[in-house]
C-alpha cells in the first residue's frame, strides 16, 4: 500500500478535519476523502468518527494509527539509509501510464545516447496528485502531470508541455458517426475506462458535468487498469474508450480505430513538467529534462 494513504489518515486525525488535512497535504478535500475511503475498504472498518464537529478515530482507527507510526518510522529509516548511499548520477521520474507508453521510449533513447554512464534510473507511474505528493517527499526528482485536479504547486517550477488531446475512439464496425457525435450516441455502448482516480476518468467526469451528464448515465462501464488491454478490447469492437489521441495514433492512421468528439466536451487537457530547484545543481537531471522537452517539441527550461 502507498504510505501516502496512511499519512493522510494521520493528518486528518491531527487536524480533526478533512479540509484542514487537505490544505496540509496540498491536495483537494475530495482526494483526502477518497484515500480514507480506500483505507476503510481495505481494513473493512470505519476508521474515523465523522459525527462530531472534530473528526476523531474510531477504536479500529486507533489500532491502525498505532501501527502506522511504526510503519512510517521504518520507512523513514529506509529512506535515510538509501539516501546516504545514493549515487549522484541517478534519476527518479514519475508520469501517468499514458504519457509513459507514448513518450518514454523516445525520451529514454535520447537520454541514454548522451548519458551512457548513468547508473540508477527509476520510472514510476502515478496519478498527478500522487506525483506531486511524491515530489514533496523527495521520492521523485521530477514528474510530468496532466492538470485534472486543483493541485498546489508552491515551491515547484512548472514548464508547459503541449496540451494532451482527449478523444473517444471506437472500431469502425460499431458504426458510430465521426468526428462529432452527441453524448446519447456514446451511452449505449460499453465504455472501457481505467479506475476512477486516474486523470483521464476525472477529466471525462468534468466534461460530463459540463453537459449535465453523470457517470450513472453510462450503463455499461468496464474498469481495466491496463491501457493495452483497453485498446485491444476497443479494436475488437467490444466497446469504446476515452484516451489521449497520441496513445492511438497508429490505430487511427491504420483504420482499426476512428476518433469521436462529443458535443460539449473539451478535448484539450493541459500538461506540465514539474520540478524543484535541485535541477540547477544536477546536470544529469538537467539533461533528462531537456530530452523530455525535445521529444515533445516544447520550450526550454528556465534560465539557471
Amino acid at each position: 500500500m502507498e504510505t501516502i494513504y496512511l499519512k493522510t489518515l494521520l493528518e486528518v486525525v491531527a487536524e480533526g478535519s478533512f479540509s484542514k488535512a487537505a490544505n496540509k497535504l496540498f491536495v483537494t478535500q475530495s482526494a483526502v476523502t477518497r484515500r480514507i475511503q480506500l483505507l476503510e475498504d481495505i481494513y473493512g472498518s470505519p476508521l474515523l468518527d465523522r459525527s462530531a464537529a472534530v473528526i476523531k478515530p474510531t477504536m479500529a482507527g486507533e489500532a491502525v494509527l498505532q501501527k502506522i507510526y511504526k510503519l512510517l518510522e521504518i520507512e523513514d529509516d529506509i529512506v535515510k539509509e538509501l539516501k546516504s548511499h545514493r549515487i549522484g548520477n541517478s534519476i527518479a521520474f514519475c508520469c501517468t501510464p499514458a504519457f509513459g507508453i507514448v513518450y518514454l521510449p523516445d525520451i529514454m533513447k535520447r537520454f541514454l545516447f548522451m548519458n551512457v554512464e548513468t547508473r540508477n534510473i527509476k520510472f514510476l507511474f502515478a496519478t498527478p496528485e500522487d506525483a506531486v505528493s511524491g515530489l514533496r517527499e523527495r521520492l521523485y526528482d521530477l514528474a510530468v502531470i496532466e492538470h485534472c485536479d486543483s493541485l498546489e504547486f508552491k515551491g515547484f517550477h512548472l514548464t508547459s508541455l503541449p496540451d494532451d488531446e482527449m478523444i473517444f475512439v471506437s472500431s469502425p464496425i460499431l458504426g458510430i458517426p465521426s468526428p462529432k457525435v452527441g453524448f446519447e450516441r456514446i451511452t449505449p455502448h460499453r465504455l472501457y475506462s481505467r479506475n476512477s482516480n486516474c486523470c483521464t476518468s476525472k477529466f471525462m467526469e468534468q466534461n460530463m458535468k459540463s453537459i449535465g451528464a453523470q457517470m450513472a448515465d453510462l450503463k455499461k462501464l468496464v474498469i481495466m487498469d491496463d491501457l493495452h488491454l483497453i485498446i485491444e478490447s476497443v479494436v475488437r469492437g467490444d466497446g469504446i474508450t476515452f484516451v489521449p489521441r497520441s496513445l492511438v495514433t497508429k490505430h487511427l492512421s491504420g483504420g482499426s480505430l476512428i476518433a469521436h468528439r462529443v458535443d460539449g466536451f473539451s478535448s484539450s487537457r493541459k500538461r506540465s513538467l514539474i520540478f524543484d530547484d535541485n535541477w540547477r545543481r544536477n546536470p544529469i537531471l538537467n539533461g533528462f529534462m531537456e530530452c523530455i522537452l525535445s521529444a515533445m517539441n516544447a520550450e526550454g527550461l528556465p534560465a539557471i
